[in-house]
């Protein structure tokens, strides 16, 4: 197969970003609410943040499993994820673009719901931190696979940050230049290693497609057993691929896959053999990138993974979450992109060898967040998803619940918002910290945190996030090693 040389580096800490839009997944969907005797525990956090309460991912899963989102795909990592419950962005921010800190970017905050102080996403701050790289321009590879979250201010105001090549024989080449050698598709070798499912494709579009659209050929309940299927065979060779293939520390030579896939976003049906496939490839070069230094920055945006016919997702499913036919679709996106993206991202990090020994994925961080909590339009207990430990910096295996059941939160209209946590800037600025900056080369105007205030805080009497704004630049309670 095709090689490229790459830049050989020591260990370093990278970040992958995933973010969802829209968001609308129930909150017993993705954070488990179910939980053995005596599993759960308490850590007191002081009196502003009361008793924290958290529980081991391996122990909550021994009996009835995580969440009907998270199934036995993800069990092999447990030790090395957190499920973070508890951050809020304490005013309306509608959709937006801001998960990075670029709150301006919102289609409903205006001027006077939010101070006048402009932030660069995060994932830009630390590609020009000299804590990251001593040379002050690490590579921030954005890419194009949906709505990105990656923006920047120059003299004319906010600009969006480049993206990757769109396809994945251009992504490689960006990252470690051509292949020194062609490959012969029709290669017998390579033929007698071709996906099962690959061979199978053709049918299975077949089946599920037709002249009049999508899942017109056969049901959607006999397409979801039809796809879980294949699903089963993947994994069962991904495994099988995995136990035979030599581990290689070496960074001179990098493969390419042979399938150039496209990976822009396209907003259309999820095809799950195909999509299966594309991830694959990408977080392959994700992996290799990260371990070579050729980009330790990743920021992926994902698309709606539905696997259902729709005409205007964000009318017919976002907007229409509450309702429980809809919310099982809703269900169904976020399993796929649970299993097919940031669990196969998380497993090729974490079989990869750095290159001073170890699994890659404990030098770094990889976070899945979502532009809403469980109601669209809204951020308050923003689900949030971790791998890796950042080399350390993280306590990893863990459920955490960091809201405050004394500290009610309310709506700007009086509608209760449940209970307050912490600010979700103090979440960005312990991302930032975990990658090696200080608060003193985030902080601006003698403000904690990294990311802009809101005026308006939707908060009861106790005004619990103003009482928090000392603290945003600190580690956060218990799940800092």
């Amino acid at each position: 197969m095709p090689k490229a040389h790459a830049q050989s580096l020591p260990n370093s800490k990278f970040l992958v970003f995933l973010n969802t839009p829209h968001g609308g997944l129930n909150e017993e969907y993705w954070a488990p609410r179910t939980f053995p005797t005596g599993v759960r525990k308490q850590f007191n956090a002081g009196s502003l943040y009361g008793q924290i309460q958290y529980a081991r991912l391996q122990e909550i899963a021994t009996t009835n499993g995580l969440t009907s989102m998270w199934q036995s795909f993800i069990n092999p990592y447990l030790g090395k994820m957190n499920i973070l419950e508890g951050f809020d962005i304490p005013f309306y921010i509608g959709h937006h673009r801001g998960l990075l800190g670029t709150y301006h970017n919102s289609d409903q905050l205006t001027a006077s719901d939010i101070d006048a102080t402009k932030w660069d996403s995060l994932d830009y701050f630390l590609s020009k931190s000299t804590a990251f790289d001593s040379s002050g321009t690490h590579p921030l590879t954005v890419l194009p696979t949906g709505e990105q979250q990656s923006f920047f201010y120059n003299s004319t105001g906010m600009v969006r940050c480049p993206t990757a090549p769109n396809t994945a024989h251009a992504l490689f080449a960006s990252l470690f230049g051509n292949p020194t050698q062609s490959t012969n598709q029709t290669d017998p070798a390579l033929l007698k290693k071709k996906s099962i499912i690959d061979r199978v494709l053709g049918s299975y579009n077949s089946v599920v497609g037709s002249a009049y659209g999508a899942g017109k050929r056969i049901s959607y309940n006999d397409r979801q057993m039809l796809d879980e299927h294949l699903t089963g065979l993947r994994e069962l060779e991904v495994k099988i691929s995995n136990q035979m293939a030599p581990q290689s520390t070496s960074c001179t030579q990098i493969t390419r896959d042979p399938n150039n896939v496209s990976i822009q976003m396209t907003y259309a049906s999820y095809n799950i053999p195909n999509e299966q496939v594309k991830w694959d490839i990408i977080s392959d070069i994700i992996v290799n990138a990260v371990r070579c230094g050729s980009s330790r920055l990743f920021s992926v945006p994902l698309e709606p993974c539905n696997t259902f016919p729709v005409n205007d997702f964000h009318e017919e499913i976002a907007h229409q979450h509450r309702t429980a036919s809809v919310q099982d679709k809703v269900l169904s996106n976020y399993r796929n992109s649970a299993r097919d993206i940031f669990t196969t991202i998380v497993k090729k990090l974490d079989a990869a060898q750095g290159l001073q020994g170890g699994s890659v994925l404990d030098q770094g961080l990889v976070v899945w967040s979502h532009e809403s909590c469980s109601y669209t339009h809204e951020s308050f207990n923003m689900p949030v998803v971790t791998a890796g430990s950042a080399g350390g910096y993280f306590k990893t295996g863990h459920h955490v619940d960091f809201r405050n059941p004394s500290k009610p939160m309310y709506g700007q209209w009086g509608d209760s918002l449940g209970n307050a946590g912490i600010h979700y800037n103090r979440w960005l600025a312990n991302i930032a910290m975990s990658m090696g900056a200080s608060p003193s080369s985030f902080e601006k105007n003698n403000q904690r945190g990294y990311g802009p205030f809101g005026a308006k805080y939707r908060i009861g009497t106790n005004g619990s996030h103003r009482e928090q704004l000392g603290d945003l630049s600190s580690p956060l309670p218990f799940i800092v090693a």
